[in-house]
């Protein structure tokens, strides 16, 4: 059995998936890290 052929819009679809996920993971790194310092510096305000 071989497998059906890859449309280009599949194509592209998968590859806008991709980059989605790593810019949300990036993000989600970028919060973790900050959230902390956000937390402390708002107890003196």
């Amino acid at each position: 059995m071989s497998a059906a052929p890859v449309s280009p819009l599949d194509s592209y679809l998968t590859q806008v998936s991709n980059r989605l996920g790593m810019a949300t993971r990036a993000l989600g790194v970028v919060a973790t890290v900050t959230l902390p310092f956000v937390v402390v510096s708002g107890m003196w305000e």
